[in-house]
């Protein structure tokens, strides 16, 4: 038996019911929401001018204040990690 499925069948063992489903719908979740990007990305395309860039971002959620809070922001963000999807590389 492969090393890794060993690994996470013991992980999973360890957890309880109600944890591993929510866990297993997180992930589909998560890979439905990438394609649909992917898709958005083909269709509409991912590039923007600075000025788009630096409106949307004056306007997002995060309300940045300053140049620098936006500058701050991205070396510490979870998601997306990067702008370049590493997995197709």
């Amino acid at each position: 038996m492969d090393t890794n499925f060993k690994y996470y069948l013991h992980k999973v063992k360890a957890l309880p019911p109600n944890l591993i489903v929510k866990k297993a719908f997180r992930k589909v979740e998560n890979k439905g929401l990438n394609a649909i990007d992917k898709i958005f990305a083909t269709l509409i395309g991912t590039e923007m001018t600075d000025e788009e860039f630096l409106r949307k971002a004056w306007s997002s959620k995060y309300k940045f204040q300053k140049s620098e809070e936006l500058r701050k922001h991205f070396p510490n963000r979870r998601k997306p990690k990067s702008f370049v999807d590493s997995s197709n590389l």
